[in-house]
């Protein structure tokens, strides 16, 4: 094909600088290379398409695991990393009763090197640090084209600041003893999830076009899929490719762009045997439906959620009645990530509303539960709106 088309180049410019062997010469040697790099260019495309074609089970390995652990607890801590290293406090109590929880003010004792002993008041001030630590995922998940849930992580949603004005700076973490006197704060602890996350940077050398001018730098990532490990650029990329080799189990994603050095991460997602208190993603069968025309459409999403532990716990259910004590869902700076744009269609009025019934009585984990399965219904179904409410 190659040989063709350069003859064939080579003919049109003969006839067209009969009477010029500087220009004509000029012009082969031009469009010669020109021929080869757009012969090379579709030999690569016909080998993406053919690759991108081949099956591969993106979601196996998205299992995301978060877990508060006590602190120093090395023996709990097994395959799990602490998300942020910063000192945090978390609140025990239902997403309902965090804001009435930030709006009082408490007393606690605190015991200095020497043992002396005196009274301070404190306040709490929610923070959303481990929220923007999960963006990471939905990155991962919009990248790979992932359909399942992201996320289950309350805690992240509970996370405090200890606000002291009559204390010095850092006097708290100097302390010899710290009594807050608040039943409802958790100390002493640290959110972790089963991901190790590595950074590294990529040089590439330049693709230049037939007149030898820059067009692009394109990075090829190369991961083994059985090592459960995801390749994610720190920057985004629109212009790129997914290709599979099952043959050498590796996934490549290419990237197209202007930078020479493209910094990127490895996310790994570990092992983690013990459950116990665990939040994860759990999804045990894929839902294949494309759009929801029944009652019957929507129980079986539903289903997809409630063969998991927490869904065993606050099964849910299509309800078709009106009234019902609407479930308080997450505020918009606690939400899961969501584009702009399903966010603005999310909040068009003049759509059918589908509520969901939870189960399970009045636990403090209810609303966060319902906030998980109410995001995964916008997102995939954004035709209706969506609520969530008592059963």
């Amino acid at each position: 094909m190659e040989q063709n088309l350069e003859r064939q180049l080579k003919d049109i410019i003969a006839r067209s600088y009969r009477n010029d062997d500087g220009e004509r010469q000029m012009m082969e040697k031009i469009f010669s290379r020109l021929a080869r790099h757009q012969t090379e260019f579709l030999s690569e495309l016909s080998k993406r398409i053919d690759l991108e074609t081949r099956a591969v089970d993106w979601e196996r390995d998205f299992d995301v695991i978060v877990k508060l652990v006590p602190r120093g607890n090395s023996e709990a801590m097994r395959g799990l990393t602490t998300i942020d290293t910063g000192t945090a406090f978390f609140l025990d109590a239902a997403y309902d009763d965090i804001t009435n929880l930030c709006a009082e003010t408490y007393t606690g004792i605190i015991t200095d090197r020497d043992g002396e002993r005196k009274e301070f008041s404190y306040r709490l001030q929610r923070h959303s640090r481990f929220v923007r630590h999960e963006k990471i995922l939905f990155d991962i998940a919009a990248l790979y084209n992932i359909k399942r849930p992201v996320i289950y992580s309350p805690y992240a949603r509970k996370a405090v600041d200890i606000i002291a004005p009559e204390l010095g700076k850092d006097e708290l973490k100097r302390a010899a003893a710290v009594e807050f006197r608040n039943d409802k704060l958790i100390v002493d602890h640290e959110l972790a999830w089963n991901l190790s996350i590595a950074s590294a940077t990529y040089n590439r050398d330049p693709m230049t076009g037939a007149d030898d001018k820059l067009i692009r730098y394109e990075y090829d990532f190369r991961f083994d899929s059985e090592a459960k490990a995801f390749v994610l650029p720190n920057q985004p990329c629109d212009d790129v490719y997914r290709l599979v080799d099952e043959d050498s189990k590796t996934v490549v994603l290419g990237f197209n762009a202007l930078l020479k050095d493209r910094e990127y991460k490895t996310v790994m997602f570990n092992e983690v045997e013990d459950l116990r208190d665990a939040f994860c993603n759990d999804f045990p069968r894929r839902n294949r439906k494309l759009r929801l025309r029944t009652k019957g459409d929507v129980e079986n999403v539903l289903a997809c959620f409630n063969e998991t532990r927490a869904g065993r716990l606050f099964p849910a259910a299509y309800r078709e009645a009106e009234g019902g004590n609407v479930i308080k869902l997450y505020r918009r700076e606690d939400e899961y990530f969501t584009p702009d744009e399903e966010r603005f269609l999310g909040a068009i009025k003049r759509k059918p509303l589908c509520r969901i019934e939870f189960a399970g009585g009045q636990s403090k984990f209810k609303a966060d539960y319902a906030s998980f399965v109410i995001n995964y219904m916008s997102k995939n179904y954004p035709e209706f709106n969506w609520a969530g409410v008592d059963a």
